[in-house]
């Protein structure tokens, strides 16, 4: 064989490979919205009802343990990791899977929030790290959900609500599983994207901004926002 034909016959080889692992790839891109608008921190201004209205300032949420489930061949696919989702920097929106088993998707699963294990490990790297400004140094825990505003019928300092939604001990273990189902199957070597919307109007149509525009504690309260988690996820079709 000469020279020619094995380095031509090699690089065959090696791109029949790289195009496989490329298809076994998936990117699953989160989408905040406010009742289908586009998140736009600062500068959007958004509706409650008719007349009330909001700007939101600051969205962090933590989303981890990722699972893609093929139901008709009871296969699946388990992501360990737990990812930092922040409005103000796009691709954290983003999260790439590699290296899949499945060849077709028909439902996903997660959790919003930090579990026991990883609290209790204390101070971590990467997106656990205290320095995104999800961690309470004062209680030991982080925060699964944060999101920071105004609103003209807020009677607080600078008309400002804050929900920092966090605990992982009972009776306030405020993490919470999503369960959501496609419509239409994605076949891997066909779609390698995965939309999800997170409409965070649900949060703020659960609370009366007047009365209740600050919870930052593990609580009662908290616990009540967070059982609104799973309204917020769809599809994006």
């Amino acid at each position: 064989m000469s020279l020619k034909i094995f380095i031509f016959s090699w690089l065959a080889i090696l791109n029949l490979f790289g195009n496989n692992s490329t298809e076994n790839n998936l990117q699953i891109n989160f989408q905040p919205v406010v009742n289908n608008i586009s998140l736009q921190l600062n500068s959007k201004a958004y509706s409650i009802n008719s007349k009330d209205s909001f700007f939101i300032t600051t969205f962090k949420m933590y989303v981890g343990k990722i699972v893609l489930n093929d139901e008709e061949s009871k296969e699946k696919f388990v992501d360990e990791n737990y990812h930092l989702l922040n409005a103000e920097n796009v691709e954290s929106l983003k999260i790439d899977l590699k290296n899949l088993s499945l060849k077709k998707i028909s439902s996903v699963d997660f959790f919003v929030g930090v579990d026991s294990i990883e609290n209790t490990k204390g101070s971590m790297g990467g997106d656990l790290d205290p320095t995104n400004g999800m961690y309470w140094t004062w209680n030991s825990g982080y925060i699964n959900f944060k999101l920071e505003g105004h609103s003209p019928i807020c009677k607080s300092i600078h008309h400002a609500f804050e929900f920092h939604i966090g605990g992982y001990q009972h009776p306030n273990n405020s993490i919470r599983k999503i369960y959501l189902r496609l419509k239409n199957p994605i076949i891997i070597s066909e779609e390698n994207k995965l939309n999800i919307n997170i409409n965070l109007a649900e949060i703020l149509n659960s609370v009366d901004l007047r009365t209740n525009n600050n919870i930052v504690e593990p609580g009662f309260e908290a616990m009540k926002l967070a059982d609104n988690f799973s309204k917020m996820f769809s599809i994006a079709e």
